[in-house]
């Protein structure tokens, strides 16, 4: 804990897809998810973070010279005035039509989706898996996309262990 892993997925990764709209591997991005354990927690934090960020960093206000912040979404314009939008979402909400600027965003950042008091409980840690595999997967691109899924595993039954011994997510 505290090696500084949402900083590096949230804080610095967001505004450089919003600048450089590109990553190796993945065809031009214009739109990311951002899942955390909650509206309240992980997101509200994140955003209040890309803000304090954003208003204390002249590179950003630079790079990015307009942007948006509400609760649930960021949008970024660039220097050369593309759009990179932001939706952020607590893992158990609804994911159905979470499109940016009229098609499926393309990248998501899954971070610390699990609460202390989800850990332990296995119903919880089961709806937080189904909200994964039939939550935000098919909300994303299904040809052009990349999910990263961040988190410090409570136990042997939390997703980020799950996801690694299934062998279907690259480590």
């Amino acid at each position: 804990r505290g090696s500084g892993k949402t900083t590096l997925f949230v804080e610095y990764f967001a505004p450089y897809c919003a600048i450089y709209r590109e990553i190796p591997g993945l065809k031009e991005i214009f739109g990311m998810m951002y899942v955390s354990d909650s509206m309240e927690n992980g997101v509200m934090s994140a955003r209040k973070n890309l803000e304090f960020r954003y208003e204390n960093s002249p590179f950003l206000q630079h790079w990015l010279p307009k942007v948006n912040f509400t609760n649930k979404e960021i949008y970024y314009v660039n220097r050369d005035n593309q759009k990179f939008g932001l939706k952020m979402f607590g893992i158990k909400t609804g994911f159905r039509g979470s499109k940016i600027f009229g098609k499926r965003p393309n990248i998501a950042v899954l971070d610390d989706l699990i609460s202390t008091e989800d850990a332990r409980s296995p119903t919880e840690l089961k709806a937080i898996t189904d909200g994964v595999y039939t939550g935000v997967l098919p909300a994303l691109d299904p040809k052009n996309r990349k999910v990263i899924l961040n988190g410090t595993p409570f136990n042997k039954e939390d997703i980020v262990i799950k996801a690694i011994e299934s062998g279907e997510w690259s480590t």
